[in-house]
């Protein structure tokens, strides 16, 4: 049940940050994206949302917000969704 409430906000989260950024959102969500692509490439890895969860808790101990982060992985979890 909790997996489903994480799953929620996430969206949840993507959704609210599309909608602030509006038509500028491919440019702000870029940088994560090649962030998060990286990671997962050194990782050898396909699990966006894990590498996601591991760098938002590194943000989060040093004070940043990881919100942009963890849309931008909501958003490459699934592409068919959120195209």
């Amino acid at each position: 049940m909790q997996a489903a409430r994480v799953a929620v906000k996430l969206e949840e989260t993507m959704l609210t940050m599309k909608r602030l950024h509006g038509e500028r959102w491919n440019e702000v969500a870029e940088p994560y994206r090649a962030l998060l692509r990286g990671v997962m490439k050194d990782y050898g890895t396909d699990n966006v949302l894990g590498v996601a969860l591991q760098i938002a808790k590194g943000m989060d101990a040093e004070g940043h917000n990881p919100t942009m982060l963890l849309a931008v992985a909501a958003e490459m979890a699934c592409p068919v969704c959120h195209g």
